[in-house]
């Protein structure tokens, strides 16, 4: 309210947060950070008390994808007017990157015999990792190499640089890709499968890859 932000103490923030769930509350603290830098930086502060509150811990909110929804979200997937998004699945599973990365990814990115992936995660340095996947890798799960998913894409939609486009060729935003994931998700599994922040998100496929 009313009270000068140079008056407010690390334990007021670390009380307040507390009657917020763990993912609000770590949401709430990195913008009480970002705050306080911004009040020191314009005279309205000398210090950051956000700074000195632990982040609450979110570990075990969002459930992990298993590969029998997997199977059958791509099943259901294959059905979607939309081609791009059962190749969406497939990509995710077959190169275990990022939803940025994978919106990205184009064909002038497969050199010998690679696809070549410079990822949108930078952590910090100038670059992000730099991963070359070869195309013969196959996985058992979906009976493809990443190079047999590269040639079906070519047949979703008109020409495009992407490898993910829409059927008139474009590229297509991050938050398409999401969204299409959840409605298969909740489609599979039912509305009422997960609590609130539980449900599986894209990003699982990463780690679905991984396991």
């Amino acid at each position: 309210g009313a009270r000068p932000l140079r008056a407010i103490k690390p334990h007021e923030i670390a009380t307040v947060l507390k009657l917020c769930s763990p993912h609000k509350a770590g949401r709430v603290l990195i913008e009480l950070r970002d705050i306080f830098v911004e009040a020191i930086a314009n005279g309205a502060a000398e210090t950051n008390p956000a700074a000195h509150v632990k982040k609450p811990s979110c570990s075990g909110l969002r459930k992990r994808l298993t590969l029998e929804t997997w199977q059958s979200m791509f099943a259901l997937a294959k059905t979607c007017r939309q081609q791009w998004v059962p190749l969406m699945l497939l990509l995710g599973l077959h190169t275990g990157q990022r939803r940025a990365d994978l919106a990205k990814m184009k064909f002038a990115d497969v050199v010998d015999g690679h696809l070549r992936v410079e990822q949108q995660k930078k952590a910090g340095k100038k670059v992000g990792a730099r991963l070359a996947i070869p195309l013969t890798l196959r996985l058992e799960a979906t009976g493809l190499t990443l190079g047999q998913v590269i040639e079906l894409c070519k047949t979703a939609g008109k020409p495009g640089d992407t490898l993910l486009r829409q059927a008139s060729g474009r590229r297509i935003e991050m938050s398409s890709l999401s969204a299409r994931f959840r409605e298969l998700i909740v489609t599979v599994c039912g509305p009422d499968a997960y609590k609130e922040y539980e449900w599986p998100s894209l990003h699982e496929v990463r780690s679905l890859s991984a396991r």
